[in-house]
């Protein structure tokens, strides 16, 4: 018995060494490369129609009246009605493509999208025709593990809160088209995806009770739907219309993510107040960690007229390029609150209507002639290198106003710097520092880990793994790859490990850390049981998970903040 309770204390220390490991170093492809968390439970996926993973009822997500799973299949004037909740239109998933020419559609419930893929699914559709009335149903569609929609051609309609024309957490692109969201926003993009509007009408402009009202929002919501990193948004030759209102309203809104607009020969109509608001937000939805989640646009202009303020708060920052023909009026950064550079090209023009504030200013008309001032001051930042040409001077302006130097940190705070948004446990995209000073210990007990053991069915999809219980409930399952665990494999120069990451100490942590003292002791303990013979167990991977798709497993491993489940052991249930 005595050595039975030995083995075990060494088998638990093991498993907290893998986790700790876990947490240092990379974890799996899954995670990397599909960057799948669940949602917290909430509202945070309601722009789409989407409810949160964990706990969600994965069994009619992707429901559709015609789905498409693999192979290619064509459609030519076909009408295709739905009226039940959570039934999609037309849905395609996998290597499933969908070829259409002359489609109808009409939804009638809450979470019935019209033209939905996911994990990589493919719609090809022209002249299209679609209306949904319910909540949660965007016209056009993609969702997790991302896919393309392309339209060419016809209208779409949507009546419904939070049902925009367009949603993407993958690639859509639109072209002949009209189409309006009655009380949501015309588009929205998900972290890295992209939308692309050319030759169309677009209208549309609302948001989730108590947020930010806009035509155009391009956000991260951290559920894990949509992979972090730059959200593209491009309209040319086109004409989009807000008809967002209120005093927390804007035409673009950018929060929680990277992401750059560019506009060519498309009209801007409606409300254009508040021409761009990057800015935080507070965290109540999960769309990152309040103070941490601003927004970082780019924004470019090519023989575009853009009129109305830019608003940006200290956690979020702008660059404004004009480029050739373009114009710009309102008032820019005027409250000084976060970091907006500009570049206008000669033959562009810069209106502002209030003292504004920048941070790198360039100009390539070097007499100024393109600036309307209205008699305000236009400041830049005179400790900058890149502003050294202007020599500190202030330049009295052709219409009477200055451009002078101006004395103030633009540097963006660090939560706004960091490349980890709103990530639990974590300041700035670093571990939080002890007694404010990195390597100092403050003598706090470091979290007990609790070890959770789950059953049910093993489900992939398009290199997602979840596991789905008696109830039909998912949570998404991560694995640790051998390879992020360092140690196996010389690193590369420089003194770094595996995946560039630091090479492993003794007891299998970076830089020789030892194993918190709440682990049940340190990695000599496991020689003094007896077991001199033990090796640390060898990581579940992602390639032992497919061997079980679709058979009742038993799971140990951790629940993760996010929601999802560290896997530390896999068996099949018999």
């Amino acid at each position: 018995m005595k050595e039975n309770n030995r083995f075990a204390r060494g088998v638990c220390l093991a498993f907290s060494v893998i986790l700790c490991v876990s947490i240092l170093f990379a974890e799996s492809d899954i995670a990397q490369k599909e960057d799948f968390p669940p949602a917290p439970k909430g509202e945070m996926m309601e722009k789409a129609g989407l409810l949160p993973m964990g706990g969600h009822d994965m069994s009619k997500q992707f429901d559709a009246v015609i789905k498409v799973d693999s192979g290619t299949k064509t459609l030519k004037n076909e009408t295709i009605t739905s009226d039940e909740d959570n039934k999609n239109a037309l849905f395609a998933q996998n290597d499933g493509k969908v070829i259409a020419n002359g489609l109808t559609i009409r939804t009638k419930q809450n979470g019935s999208r019209g033209l939905y893929v996911a994990f990589g699914g493919t719609i090809e559709a022209k002249k299209v025709d679609v209306e949904t009335l319910g909540e949660h149903c965007a016209a056009f569609a993609t969702d997790m593990g991302e896919g393309s929609v392309t339209v060419d051609g016809g209208k779409a309609l949507t009546k419904g809160k939070g049902s925009p024309v367009i949603y993407s957490t993958g690639d859509i692109s639109v072209k002949n088209l009209s189409g309006s969201a009655e009380n949501s926003e015309m588009a929205v993009i998900e972290g890295k995806n992209s939308v692309t509007i050319e030759k169309s009408n677009l209208t549309g402009g609302s948001g989730l009770d108590g947020e930010v009202s806009a035509g155009v929002m391009l956000y991260q919501s951290m559920s894990g739907d949509a992979n972090e990193g730059t959200a593209f948004f491009t309209a040319k030759n086109s004409s989009l219309t807000n008809t967002a209102t209120g005093e927390k309203s804007a035409f673009f809104y950018v929060t929680n993510t990277n992401a750059v607009v560019n506009l060519e020969k498309t009209e801007l109509l409606g409300n254009t107040e508040t021409l761009i608001l990057a800015s935080g937000n507070d965290s109540r939805r999960g769309w990152g960690r309040k103070g941490a989640n601003g927004g970082q646009l780019e924004f470019n202009l090519i023989s575009q007229q853009a009129k109305g303020d830019i608003i940006v708060d200290k956690i979020s920052s702008v660059k404004l390029n004009l480029g050739k023909k373009s114009s710009l009026t309102g008032a820019i950064n005027a409250d000084k609150g976060g970091k907006v550079d500009i570049f206008i090209e000669k033959s562009a023009k810069l209106e502002v209507t209030a003292d504004s504030y920048f941070n790198k200013f360039a100009d390539a008309d070097d007499s100024y002639k393109n600036i309307k001032s209205n008699g305000h001051t236009i400041f830049y930042n005179k400790d900058l290198e890149e502003n050294s040409y202007l020599k500190g001077r202030t330049i009295i302006l052709p219409d009477g106003g200055k451009l002078s130097p101006a004395e103030y940190d633009f540097t963006l705070t660090d939560e706004a710097s960091s490349s980890e948004k709103g990530q639990p446990g974590k300041e700035n995209g670093r571990p939080p520092m002890e007694n404010g000073k990195p390597g100092e210990k403050s003598g706090k007990e470091p979290p007990k880990i609790e070890m959770t053991v789950l059953t049910g069915k093993l489900n992939i999809v398009s290199s997602k793994a979840m596991l789905i219980d008696d109830d039909n409930k998912a949570t998404v399952l991560k694995v640790m790859e051998a390879k992020a665990m360092g140690g196996d494999k010389e690193g590369p120069k420089g003194g770094r490990g595996a995946g560039g990451q630091p090479p492993m100490g003794e007891g299998g942590f970076g830089g020789g850390m030892q194993p918190p003292s709440d682990m049940g002791g340190n990695p000599s303990d496991m020689k003094a049981s007896g077991r001199s013979d033990m090796k640390r167990p060898k990581p579940v991977t992602f390639d032992d998970l497919k061997k079980l798709k679709g058979k009742k497993v038993e799971i140990q491993g951790v629940m993760e903040k996010d929601g999802s489940f560290m896997v530390f052991t896999i068996s099949e249930k018999k």
